[in-house]
């Protein structure tokens, strides 16, 4: 019997030194995929050793597109975690058929307007919801291959000066592959939220109604206290 072809791979680079967040993130993945029927890939090693480790998680992409029958490859940090479990990846894309990579904004919508959370993003990609690395919805074709290929290509040629100086594989998104392709390339709204490196603006100003992702940046955080990882997973609805 010939199975269905998996609509959705969703993959997440997690090592075990972060296992006391992303036990609980994988998790959450791991649940929110068996729910709706799609595949959750968990890679618990660094890939690339000349590199940093977010190149990694491009190189673990790279490999994805040639082995996954999946139509698209979602990849996640370990520290986001699903928010709203009804919400489907068929609903994510779908305003989206024509574009071919979906990006995570890199910004906050406070009050109803859209903030940048880095300036830089803002000045090169001259947008106010420049792309965020933390999630990413790849189509499994051949310019997803190529737009990853460059990408990591970029990092170790012409732009191996940013290579390991933050933001590292964003600022060469930025820099080298957005503007270039956004015929092809999308940012989302308001259904990924990055969240946590300001609690208390974040209470007064941050517009989650539409929160599909929680990018939550309190789970990494040296200081983070094991009863704010709890308030920040339990947030699912």
């Amino acid at each position: 019997m010939q199975h269905a072809r998996p609509r959705f791979e969703v993959v997440m680079m997690a090592t075990p030194e972060i296992a006391h967040y992303s036990d609980r993130t994988s998790l959450s993945w791991a649940n929110y995929c068996a729910r709706h029927g799609y595949d959750f890939l968990l890679f618990e090693r660094k890939i690339l050793a000349d590199m940093h480790i977010n190149w990694s998680r491009l190189e673990m992409i790279r490999r994805r597109h040639r082995a996954s029958d999946a139509e698209w490859i979602v990849l996640v940090d370990a520290d986001t975690f699903v928010a709203d479990v009804e919400f489907t990846l068929e609903n994510l894309v779908a305003p989206y058929r024509d574009k071919d990579v979906l990006f995570a904004p890199d910004a906050a919508r406070r009050f109803g307007l859209w903030l940048p959370l880095d300036l830089r993003g803002f000045l090169v990609c001259r947008t106010r919801r420049p792309p965020n690395g933390g999630f990413i919805v790849v189509r499994n074709n051949e310019f997803g291959r190529q737009f990853f290929d460059q990408w990591l290509w970029l990092a170790r040629g012409p732009m191996r000066h940013m290579a390991d100086r933050h933001p590292r594989t964003q600022g060469i998104l930025w820099k080298g592959l957005y503007r270039l392709h956004l015929d092809r390339v999308a940012v989302m709204y308001g259904e990924i939220v990055r969240c946590g490196t300001n609690r208390l603006l974040d209470r007064l100003s941050l517009d989650t109604k539409d929160a599909f992702v929680f990018h939550d940046k309190r789970l990494t955080l040296p200081t983070a206290s094991a009863t704010a990882q709890r308030q920040s997973l339990g947030a699912t609805r």
